[in-house]
């Protein structure tokens, strides 16, 4: 599969706007600052990129995406490099919908090509935007639901809008399907939320960073 460039990732995730703790609860959440900063884990050396959104009253989500290593687990029938190529491009998208929503596309083009053809560039490019970004009025309305065990927030890993524009005085455009209403936003555990990072599936979650 050919990589799209950086503009060809930033206009395929571009898309109109029409319309009691620290943590953020699985609901539509509008109105967040987002920040941003990389790191690698102490055990594995694997690297990552934490977003974080963050309410007008200092309460949080955050989100770890992992740096693809080509261990990516495999569904049904897949090779393990088609696994690797679906988790890239998964990720990309990812990073891609962040910067398309919360950064002008002059600020994304004004670094060269280059720098964002690796994914070690991608990240790294959307982590300065966004927290350049975080000082200004740009702000994002945010979908969480709960994990499959409804123990911890989390951004929906499936197709589908998770994030928007937040437009002052305008409702937002966010909705739940019917499986996420009906099955990903009942909390289904007493157990104390601890900081959630999960991205795309178990086998990315590092434990000792949580």
């Amino acid at each position: 599969m050919t990589q799209l460039s950086i503009t060809e990732l930033y206009k395929r995730n571009k898309q109109p706007n029409t319309g009691g703790g620290t943590r953020l609860y699985p609901a539509i959440q509008e109105n967040l600052k987002i920040t941003a900063e990389t790191g690698a884990s102490e055990k594995s050396g694997n690297k990552y990129i934490d977003v974080t959104y963050i309410n007008k009253d200092e309460k949080f989500h955050k989100d770890r995406v992992w740096f693809p290593n080509g261990k990516a687990f495999t569904k049904g029938e897949e090779t393990q490099a088609e696994a690797n190529e679906r988790d890239l491009q998964t990720k990309r998208d990812r990073l891609g919908r962040l910067l398309a929503v919360v950064v002008p596309f002059e600020e994304v083009i004004a670094i060269s090509d280059s720098e964002w053809e690796t994914f070690d560039g991608l990240a790294t490019n959307t982590a300065k935007l966004l927290n350049k970004m975080s000082d200004t009025n740009a702000r994002a309305d945010l979908k969480l639901i709960y994990d499959a065990e409804g123990k911890f927030a989390m951004i929906p890993t499936w197709k589908g809008e998770w994030l928007e524009v937040h437009v002052p005085g305008m409702p937002t455009k966010l909705t739940y399907n019917d499986y996420e209403a009906n099955e990903r936003m009942t909390r289904k555990s007493d157990s104390p939320a601890s900081e959630n990072l999960i991205v795309s599936g178990k086998k990315d979650i590092d434990y000792d960073i949580v």
